[in-house]
């Protein structure tokens, strides 16, 4: 009896035009043996998809719907009927309402794989209840998804419940210019720009151009004049935002002004795209003040390239005849861990304490330098601000312990936690955070920070690293000594007590 009800119920659906329906709905309802359960079915509605497609040839989603004056009540008993029904789905269903059905197993088959990731890993104690029922939200949302980045998104909610802005999934997108940073490249489109102020007003000049570059490659030259980006009035950008901005596909409005050409406005279409970039910038400081030059080294980013960079520059300013350095961290959002562990292998002795390391566990130990630094025990400034995060904290903080190096400029981000990256098949990436670091004596780095020693704010740009070799040391030297923090750098060095002192 039932299932004769069930297949007259989906016979009654296709002689229904999808226009006469008077709602849509994925509620079902599921009758048998005493239970009265309602609920979403995914399992059925992919089924029933499935045969459609199968039978039909189309691979645009169908969505199973339950029309109150047609559909009513589904019997268990209905699963034997699915192709029945299936032809009366396909002929009521708006084209392309959700993603194919291979399409939304992939993204649940994505799910899983990150919501048992994060639920073994993830450093931090779990609302059990909550985060449960975010799998059980996001599972269902996935089955309606209209594209995959809206999976994506849906899957980064559920992260979300979770509470850390680390913890994140990266959509395929995001996850080139993450894999490019991480490999001593960014997404760019190859040029800088520059706010000036003049008496006729501000405006926003191209500062440099990388060549082989989409920049180059359109024509850009030094001292073009940028007056629109992405429609906005680029004077009235701000420096942080225009950098950002030039990281990404972009539209510029451009005056140009050549040898023998009257100026021209153009409108260029320029797309983003993996650049190389030097992670290391250095120069010979004078040091009158110490009787011996000053090495000064910005690091700007923890990439593949970051260790053996930063060794070769701190040989080239050790044979230069540096007797101390400024180590430069400003702006350094952070990277590969590793790297920074190389760095620190330069400057320190084998075995000091890199950072401590904890989980969810609890502690798990020390993570030591590995090897002894040739410029071991010699005299270390460090400069940091606000844009200081993850591995750079934890650069500075073990030089700031274990070489007694004072820290100069601006409170730090305070990121104290590392993650697991996973590559994901289908491109996106995914990452877990899975540790807390603590300084060499123990100090709390996450959501605290670094304090400096002595506070300096620079308003001077910091080097640039959007250049395919290092800068030119004379001048670069000359802008530096500009630079208040790095003249204060200079001068708490040479203020410094022998090393057999602080020891």
């Amino acid at each position: 009896m039932a299932a004769a009800a069930a297949m007259r119920t989906a016979d009654r659906a296709s002689a229904i035009s999808y226009s006469a329906l008077p709602a849509l709905s994925t509620r079902v309802v599921v009758r048998g043996k005493g239970n009265n359960i309602i609920g979403q079915r995914p399992l059925l509605k992919r089924a029933i998809i499935a045969r459609a497609s199968q039978q039909t040839g189309r691979t645009e989603a169908c969505q199973l719907f339950a029309a109150p004056s047609a559909l009513g009540t589904f019997a268990a008993a209905l699963t034997p009927y699915v192709a029945v029904l299936a032809s009366a789905l396909v002929a009521a269903s708006p084209a392309a309402a959700t993603l194919a059905p291979g399409e939304i197993l992939q993204l649940q088959e994505t799910l899983t794989v990150i919501w048992e990731t994060a639920d073994s890993g993830f450093v931090d104690p779990i609302d059990r209840l909550a985060w449960d029922q975010a799998r059980q939200d996001a599972s269902e949302q996935l089955e309606h998804a209209h594209k995959k980045e809206e999976g994506y998104s849906i899957m980064q909610t559920m992260l979300s419940t979770l509470g850390d802005p680390f913890t994140r999934l990266l959509a395929p997108s995001q996850s080139r210019i993450f894999q490019a940073d991480t490999t001593g490249q960014v997404i760019h489109i190859g040029m800088q720009a520059q706010k000036a102020d003049t008496e006729a007003g501000p405006f926003v000049r191209v500062a440099f151009v990388l060549t082989g570059s989409p920049a180059h490659k359109a024509g850009l030259h030094v001292g073009d004049i940028v007056t629109a980006i992405n429609g906005r009035q680029a004077a009235g950008i701000s420096s942080e935002e225009l950098n950002r901005l030039l990281r990404r596909d972009v539209q510029l409005l451009v005056k140009q002004s050549r040898p023998n050409s009257p100026m021209a406005t153009r409108s260029l279409y320029l797309q983003a795209r993996p650049v190389e970039v030097y992670p290391i910038v250095y120069a010979l400081l004078p040091g009158e003040e110490m009787g011996a030059p000053v090495g000064y080294m910005a690091i700007q980013s923890f990439g593949t390239n970051t260790g053996q960079d930063a060794a070769a520059a701190l040989h080239s300013l050790h044979a230069q005849g540096a007797s101390a350095y400024v180590i430069d961290l400003r702006g350094n959002s952070g990277g590969l861990v590793s790297a920074g562990l190389e760095v620190s292998g330069q400057l320190l002795h084998k075995d000091d304490v890199f950072v401590h390391v904890s989980h969810r566990d609890g502690y798990e130990g020390p993570m030591p330098v590995e090897e002894e630094g040739f410029l071991a025990g010699s005299p270390l400034a460090v400069l940091v601000n606000s844009g200081t995060a993850s591995t750079s904290e934890m650069l500075a903080a073990t030089l700031h312990v274990n070489a007694h190096a004072p820290l100069i400029g601006e409170h730090s981000y305070g990121k104290g936690r590392t993650q697991r990256i996973m590559n994901m098949k289908d491109g996106a990436t995914l990452l877990v955070s899975t540790s807390l670091v603590t300084t060499p004596a123990f100090g709390r780095i996450d959501k605290v920070g670094l304090e400096p020693d002595k506070i300096c704010r620079s308003g001077v740009d910091l080097p640039d690293a959007l250049k395919s070799e290092p800068l030119e040391e004379e001048k670069l030297a000359g802008d530096l000594q500009a630079d208040p923090c790095v003249r204060m750098a200079v001068h708490a060095l040479a203020d410094a007590p022998p090393l057999t002192d602080r020891l």
